[in-house]
C-alpha cells in the first residue's frame, strides 16, 4: 500500500485523533504557564524549582510525563537536578530554544551536552524546543527519523549526511518528512502531532 492508502486507513476509529486533541490542549496549558516565547523576561523570573521539585509541579515533568502524547522522551532525574543545579546555564538554553532567529539546527547544536543528560542525541533538549515551535516534527530519535526517510522518500540519506551536525541532521530530516506531508493530499491538512502519530503507527508498529 502506498503512504496515501495508509493514511486513508488509518484511525478509523478515532483513538489517536482524541489523543492528539488532548495533548495539544495540554500544550497550551504548557505555553501559559511556561511562557518562554511570548515573554522573554519570564525566563528570568525562573527558580530552580520551577524546573525540578519532586513530588510537585514542575517544567520537566509537563516536558516528560504531561505531554508525553505529543512525542515520547524516557524520564531523565539526573538530567533534571542537574538543569536544577545549573539554572543560569539552562536558562540560556531556554533562551535559545525560543528563539526566533535561530535555525533549527542552531537550537538543536547548542551546548545541551554541557548539562549532564541533557546531550547525546539530545532527546529532551528536541522536546523542549518543539514545544515551541509548530512546524517541528515531534520525533526525538534520529533513528526514528532516518527510518522514516528512507521509507516515505525511498531513497537513501544523500553523501553529505554522515557530515552534518546533529542539528543539521535534525532539520535536514524535518524538512524532508514535511515535505512528504504536505505533498500527500491525506496528510497535507494534517497537523505535525497525528502525523507523528500516524509514522509510528503505521511504519513502526506502535500501539
Amino acid at each position: 500500500m502506498s503512504m496515501s492508502e495508509k493514511a486513508e486507513e488509518f484511525d478509523k476509529s478515532g483513538k489517536y485523533r482524541r489523543k492528539v486533541d488532548d495533548v495539544l490542549r495540554l500544550l497550551e496549558q504548557f505555553r501559559l504557564k511556561y511562557p518562554f516565547k511570548e515573554d522573554s523576561e519570564f525566563v528570568n523570573s525562573l527558580r530552580a524549582e520551577d524546573i525540578f521539585n519532586e513530588g510537585k509541579d514542575y517544567f520537566f515533568r509537563w516536558i516528560v510525563y504531561e505531554l508525553k502524547d505529543l512525542g515520547y522522551v524516557g524520564g531523565y532525574p539526573t538530567a533534571f537536578r542537574n538543569a536544577y543545579n545549573n539554572l543560569k546555564f539552562f536558562k540560556e538554553l531556554l533562551r535559545i530554544a525560543v528563539a526566533d532567529e535561530k535555525t533549527l539546527a542552531d537550537k538543536v547544536d547548542a551546548p545541551w551536552e554541557n548539562i549532564r543528560g541533557l546531550g547525546g542525541d539530545k532527546h529532551l533538549a528536541k522536546k523542549i524546543i518543539c514545544c515551541y515551535n509548530d512546524d517541528v516534527l515531534p520525533i526525538f530519535r534520529t533513528d526514528d527519523l532516518e527510518l522514516f526517510f528512507k521509507v516515505l522518500r525511498q531513497r537513501n540519506l544523500p553523501s553529505h549526511y554522515d557530515s552534518m551536525s546533529l542539528g543539521e541532521k535534525y532539520q535536514f530530516l524535518n524538512q524532508e518528512l514535511s515535505k512528504v506531508k504536505e505533498n500527500c493530499a491525506e496528510t497535507e491538512d494534517w497537523d505535525r502531532v497525528f502525523f507523528m502519530w500516524f509514522l509510528y503507527v503505521t511504519y513502526k508498529g506502535l500501539s
